[in-house]
């Protein structure tokens, strides 16, 4: 008889794995297709250089946007890593980094629109100097971020599950990038 109840609770406890491994692939799924489409409007070859356009003419300014994208954006994504990686090693709770981070790089974009809606057309010069820092705080945050992030997906699908997620997350996220 102890050997019966201890088969009933071995499919149950498939299922419940089952059903957590379909939620964090379905969550992670819908994460990734509005993280992608959201980013398509950050564009530093395209969307950023039509925004600032509406602020300055120089030429200079305008493509040093995509040098903060681009070559910051690469030290700002990496750098990050070095010294919270090795702070959130040990740590079991990895997820307030990560939400914290999220946070912060979703604020930089709305008080940026909130700043150059009030002052866009009185200060156009600072309306660029607020883009500059935002854009360097929001890459720098991104750089943590990706920590906590790689370690809880890493946990949550299964490594022969991962290729595929990242594949349809990179695809479904595709979806949502305008033309």
């Amino acid at each position: 008889m102890n050997t019966d109840s201890q088969k009933d609770k071995i499919p149950m406890v498939s299922k419940a794995n089952s059903n957590n491994l379909k939620w964090n692939f379905s969550m992670g799924l819908f994460y990734g297709m509005f993280y992608n489409g959201g980013m398509a409007f950050s564009e530093s070859t395209t969307v950023l250089p039509v925004f600032l356009n509406n602020f300055t003419n120089s030429k200079i300014l305008i493509g040093l946007s995509s040098t903060i994208m681009s070559q910051v954006g690469g030290i700002g994504s990496v750098l990050p890593q070095l010294f919270v990686a090795s702070r959130l090693e040990n740590k079991v709770h990895k997820k307030p980094v990560l939400i914290g981070a999220i946070i912060i790089r979703a604020l930089c974009w709305g008080f940026l629109a909130f700043i150059a809606y009030l002052f866009g057309k009185s200060h156009p010069l600072g309306i660029i100097y607020v883009l500059f820092l935002f854009l360097t705080l929001f890459v720098f945050m991104g750089g943590i971020a990706v920590v906590p992030f790689q370690d809880i997906w890493g946990k949550a699908i299964p490594s022969t599950l991962r290729g595929r997620f990242f594949g349809y997350l990179q695809f479904f996220g595709g979806i949502l990038v305008p033309c």
